[in-house]
């Protein structure tokens, strides 16, 4: 029979088995040890990472076998660590222990101990063996973060710099910036246009103008401009009259009569139709409205706040957007920051949150440095939400980017059916997946698949898509 290739080499080195042994042991990042049961814990083996832990002259002193458990551990961590030792023993598990030790090479070196005890056939304690590895990285990490929250639960709890604007939190330069933005604004009846990402508070700040204008007794009416279907916007802004259509049972006001002696703020302002545009700018501009199946002019008193997630100057070079329109609706821009600009933020939003919902847990250093390195694709609705899971689950769960939590793969496509039949089946599926992916947000969802909102809503009731429920597994026809 053919030898075996590198049958030669493993009998070598099956006759020097303590060469083997040793080779392994030296090779270890860290210490492997056993220590004797007795009044001091005395330590009768340790391979050689000791001598990169606490240097050659504890080295030596480790080899000479005097070594106790209070020689290596630092004084004020040797009554934690000797009573959670002994407590683990006693019960017969493992154990795991983070402390400080002596070493001359380091004046604060740290150290993660894990390890079990060792016991006879009859179960009687005889010693403890494990693995003590550096954790001076982690240490220094956490506390630099911790002294980061409380520099800013400082500044928090100081009296001067209190949120410009009550329920916003943000103490950033971009943050303040906004504030400032908002306050010159808010006496005036000029319109302002809030430019941001889903999930950056855009009403919120629109509320914000209103509650300190001269309209704050008015009524705020907000109008997702990208949820209405284009053959009823006329009809919800304007109203109607009775008899004016089938089903037009009575007189209807429209949004325009209810923002008046207020603020209508129309969010997605960039869904609005070309042929909407044009009516809606002529009633802005003083030349009033009819309601539908109605000749009476109406002239209703109110402020235009506006907000979109689109470049509006991009869209007037595209044609989807009036000209006339856009410098009737852009006269003070607000450009509000992603969440990722503003990550310094970040402990005073958690903090916010965490109020908000009692009993929950606080978050340690590890935990905030992670919220710290996301990248919040979602902004601070992703942030709330986050916390929100926290304090369901005590657990603290970030999705991959561009991945929601629990999405599935896209239901198989049968094998059979018409071409058209299975296209439709595709366009349902790829529609579903990214609605999951973006939380159901229809605009962000219409902008990855790069259709307008009128479309997106048309195909989602065309296939009878909605939100999956947790509990059913069945999707319901409802998107927020």
């Amino acid at each position: 029979m053919a030898e075996k290739p590198f049958q030669k080499n493993q009998s070598v080195l099956s006759d020097h088995p303590e060469e083997k042994f040793s080779v392994l042991m030296r090779s270890l990042p860290g210490m492997a040890y056993h220590r004797r049961k007795d009044e001091f814990w005395t330590l009768t083996f340790a391979s050689e990472g000791a001598r990169r832990l606490f240097g050659d002259l504890a080295w030596e002193k480790i080899r000479s076998g005097v070594t106790c458990l209070g020689n290596m551990v630092h004084e004020e961590s040797y009554p934690h660590v000797l009573e959670s030792l002994e407590r683990a023993l006693a019960r017969k598990e493992p154990y795991q222990l983070v402390y400080r030790v002596n070493s001359l090479l380091h004046s604060d070196r740290w150290v993660w101990d894990q390890g079990e005890g060792v016991y006879d056939e009859k179960g009687h304690l005889l010693g403890a063996e494990g693995f003590v590895t550096d954790f001076t990285a982690f240490k220094t990490m956490e506390r630099e973060l911790r002294e980061e929250i409380g520099r800013l639960r400082c500044r928090e709890d100081s009296p001067a710099p209190a949120p410009v604007i009550p329920g916003i939190i943000g103490q950033t330069p971009e943050m303040m910036a906004v504030f400032r933005l908002v306050q010159q604004t808010a006496s005036s009846d000029a319109a302002v246009i809030l430019y941001g990402a889903s999930g950056t508070g855009k009403e919120l700040l629109a509320r914000a103008i209103h509650d300190q204008s001269l309209r704050s007794r008015g009524a705020f009416v907000p109008v997702n401009c990208g949820a209405i279907p284009e053959n009823l916007m006329e009809s919800e802004f304007f109203g109607y009259r009775k008899g004016a259509f089938s089903g037009a049972d009575r007189d209807q006001p429209g949004i325009l009569d209810k923002a008046h002696g207020g603020t209508l703020f129309l969010d997605e302002i960039g869904e609005i139709p070309l042929s909407m545009q044009t009516r809606l700018l002529r009633a802005i501009e003083g030349g009033g409205f009819s309601p539908v199946g109605s000749r009476e002019i109406r002239h209703p008193d109110f402020r235009i706040l506006a907000a979109t997630n689109r470049d509006l100057e991009e869209w007037v070079r595209q044609g989807k957007m009036r000209e006339d329109f856009f410098y009737r609706i852009h006269v003070v821009p607000v450009h509000i920051p992603r969440l990722k600009e503003r990550k310094a933020d970040i402990p005073l939003l958690v903090s916010h949150f965490l109020e908000s919902l009692p009993g929950t847990p606080p978050l340690g250093a590890a935990e905030l440095h992670r919220l710290m390195a996301h990248d919040w694709p979602g902004n601070v609705r992703e942030l709330c939400n986050v916390i929100r899971r926290y304090a369901l689950l005590h657990t603290l769960d970030l999705p991959e980017r561009g991945k929601a939590f629990g999405m599935k793969k896209p239901p198989a496509l049968p094998a059979c059916g018409t071409l058209q039949e299975q296209m439709a089946l595709m366009e349902a599926a790829v529609i579903r997946k990214t609605l999951e992916e973006t939380g159901f947000h229809r605009s962000e969802t219409a902008r990855i698949l790069g259709i307008d909102r009128r479309s997106l809503y048309t195909k989602i009731q065309r296939h009878g898509i909605g939100k999956k429920d947790s509990q059913s597994g069945m999707y319901s026809s409802h998107l927020e």
